[in-house]
């Protein structure tokens, strides 16, 4: 495990370096198509394990931020199927269902009633998790969707 982490960090430099740019620089797309291609070989080579599964929810934030919301999506939707994970995935998938979130809020999508829909039902049912920085990365989601939605009643 400790192998495959150390793994992951380098295409991670790539992703942070990125944003050290502006988002209009060519450089700031480069460095995130280049992690992204990083983390899709990592996926595949250890995709039946956890390291495997957090390439592959990094390779969908990469496409996120280059704008491909739609294959994000497919990507955070995918690591959301496992049902009745272990403690280790369950962290994953609520990582996957932050940028999952961010994605429905995009101006792309403007899915706002079903950011809220599921923020609310993952609260109603995560114990302790909306404590963590993944949590209140969720409350913001939801906060965002309801202001967004408010917004929009009034036009």
């Amino acid at each position: 495990m400790n192998y495959i982490r150390i793994q992951l960090r380098l295409p991670f430099c790539d992703y942070v370096e990125s944003h050290t740019y502006d988002e209009n620089d060519p450089e700031f797309k480069k460095l995130l198509e280049k992690a992204a291609s990083a983390f899709e070989q990592l996926h595949t080579k250890y995709r039946s394990q956890i390291g495997g599964l957090y390439a592959q929810l990094w390779r969908a934030k990469c496409l996120e931020e280059t704008g491909n919301i739609r294959k994000a999506l497919d990507v955070y939707n995918e690591l959301l199927q496992h049902s009745d994970p272990p403690p280790t995935l369950r962290t994953l998938q609520d990582r996957a269902r932050h940028f999952r979130l961010i994605c429905l809020n995009h101006d792309q999508r403007k899915e706002y009633l079903l950011v809220i829909h599921e923020a609310e039902e993952w609260l109603e049912t995560a114990q302790d998790r909306p404590k963590t920085s993944t949590g209140l990365g969720i409350r913001w989601e939801l906060a965002r969707a309801q202001e967004r939605r408010s917004k929009q009643a009034d036009v």
